[in-house]
């Protein structure tokens, strides 16, 4: 942008009044050490410059009165509708409604002598127009979704779309004056709007868009779509019926609907022409005066006697940590310990430090400008990896830590179990032994009862056998004397025998509930054929 005839003028008075004031040996002075400085310069002249795609802006133009015809006369179709009305009100009836009563009796008032039928209700018809139709439906989902096509670039076009002009001029010093270390930082950024034919043309299209936008929103707030309020949007791909492929109008808006659905770009697109100046030596001496003046606007003026200010007391304390054991306790070093806080704040305190507006894809001539930035910037990121590195490193130490000592503990555990298990293992033997001592003697003692139960069964077994001996010998002893000697039976003594044998079995044998005479009949018998015998002898 040049400048004007009015600025020249003063920029050249300027100029002769600053040298006019170095002529005493005080400000050449302080302009040398300014001067001696660290200084960077920089002039940036950008010029803005845009261009737009009228393809989707002729598109929808063509299309707007079309879809206007389509919204005051929309097509629809004819629908009959059926409802039970009063005979009254009754509008057409036809022979489905006769069916109707025929099958429904409760509606049948009366019947008069002549056989007529005069009913209460009846079922009438009558014609309606119904506009919800695929084709209308999908009417409406295209002007939703040219509204939303349009206004998404209408609003970035708004906030965006009008072309300026820039000049900045970056100043930077580091010097040192008086003992004193002095820092000056300026940027001197002009703007303005461009008047060139980019402009005028990027405001024609502007318009146009606006224009457009009012027909579409004004469409959007039509009775026609306040109709399909609550009906969803048809779904792609678009089917063409008779009425869409055919009808003119319904398909140019199919054809425009394919186009913004396939169009993704913004439509617009700016281009910025920015050049670097070159200084030469008399204007990099002629910028500092600049600089001299921004000095001695702080330096040769007394501080404002009026005004509120802030005191603000700062009283640093050490931070302790877990690290102070290692330098206290660590091999000794030469030089001074380097210590490091590794907390979150501090690092956020860091980057705000040299959190400042820095390109992200700088030129040359930014890169020369903000040198000492990028370089604190890049400090900034090597300081926080090698915090988190440090962090990482503690971390792992923890862990290395936590480790030994859940082994540790985890030893002591295992031969605390180890010793229960023994202790266990002792006391059950014990227990073992003292079982198996019980159950020794549990078996002796039954052994012996078992030994002394065979003793007596055998005793008693012995004395059965010889009460059985006794018998037998009882039996082959003859009754009576010599065979010419009548035999004398005594049947006392025979009873007194009986009852002899019935009472020894009692030792032996279970008790047997037979008479005593059961015993006696075989020897009577014996002694009564000894005796025949003997008399027939």
């Amino acid at each position: 942008m040049a400048n004007s005839s009015r600025d020249k003028k003063l920029y050249q008075k300027y100029v002769s009044k600053m040298k006019s004031i170095l002529n005493d040996k005080d400000e050449k002075s302080i302009y040398a050490g300014l001067c001696a400085g660290k200084n960077t310069y920089m002039r940036l002249d950008r010029v803005e410059s845009s261009s737009f795609d009228s393809s989707w802006i002729d598109k929808i133009e063509g299309v707007i009165f079309d879809l206007g015809e389509i919204i005051k006369i929309p097509r629809s179709n004819t629908k009959s509708v059926s409802d039970l009305s009063p005979i009254e009100l009754a509008k057409k009836i036809n022979g489905e409604s006769v069916q109707h009563l025929a099958s429904h009796t409760q509606y049948i008032k009366e019947v008069d002598e002549y056989g007529n039928v005069i009913p209460s209700k009846i079922l009438s018809f009558s014609n309606e127009d119904n506009l919800l139709t695929y084709e209308n439906r999908f009417i409406a989902t295209f002007i939703r979704k040219l509204m939303l096509f349009i206004e998404k670039r209408y609003e970035f076009v708004l906030n965006f779309a009008s072309l300026h002009d820039e000049e900045v001029l970056y100043l930077k010093n580091h010097s040192y004056l008086d003992d004193a270390e002095v820092e000056i930082e300026t940027k001197i950024k002009v703007k303005s709007v461009s008047d060139t034919e980019v402009s005028n043309l990027n405001a024609n299209y502007f318009h146009r868009i606006s224009e457009m936008r009012r027909y579409i929103l004004y469409y959007y707030n039509s009775p026609f779509m306040k109709l399909f309020k609550t009906e969803r949007n048809v779904r792609n791909p678009i089917l063409q019926t008779n009425i869409i492929r055919k009808n003119v109008k319904y398909h140019h808006c199919y054809e425009v609907y394919r186009y913004i659905e396939s169009y993704s770009q913004l439509g617009v697109s700016y281009k910025m022409d920015e050049q670097y100046s070159q200084f030469s030596p008399e204007d990099l001496k002629e910028l500092n005066y600049s600089l001299l003046a921004s000095y001695l606007s702080v330096q040769g003026k007394d501080k404002a006697k009026t005004g509120k200010g802030v005191v603000r007391e700062y009283k640093p304390h050490i931070l302790t940590s877990f690290e102070d054991e290692s330098f206290i306790y660590g091999p000794y070093l030469k030089g001074p310990i380097h210590f490091v806080r590794a907390d979150e704040g501090y690092i956020n305190y860091l980057e705000k430090l040299v959190n400042k507006e820095l390109p992200l894809h700088p030129n040359k001539a930014e890169k020369e400008y903000y040198k000492d930035e990028y370089e604190a910037k890049k400090d900034v990121k090597e300081f926080a990896k090698q915090v988190e590195s440090l962090v990482k490193r503690q971390e792992r130490s923890a862990k290395a830590f936590d480790k030994v000592a859940e082994k540790i503990v985890a030893e002591r555990e295992a031969a605390k179990e180890s010793l229960a298990k023994q202790n266990q293992a002792v006391i059950e033997q014990e227990e073992t032994d003292l079982l198996n001592k019980v159950r020794a003697e549990i078996v002796k003692s039954a052994i012996d009862t078992w030994s002394e139960a065979i003793k007596l069964e055998q005793a008693k077994e012995e004395a059965r056998k010889d009460v059985e001996a006794e018998e037998a010998s009882q039996e082959d002893k003859p009754v009576g004397g010599p065979l010419n000697e009548p035999a004398v039976l005594e049947k006392p003594k025979k009873e007194k025998k009986a009852k002899k044998q019935s009472k020894e079995p009692k030792a032996t044998e279970p008790k047997e509930d037979k008479p005593v005479e059961e015993a006696n009949p075989e020897a009577v018998e014996s002694n009564d054929n000894v005796d025949q015998e003997r008399n027939d002898g």
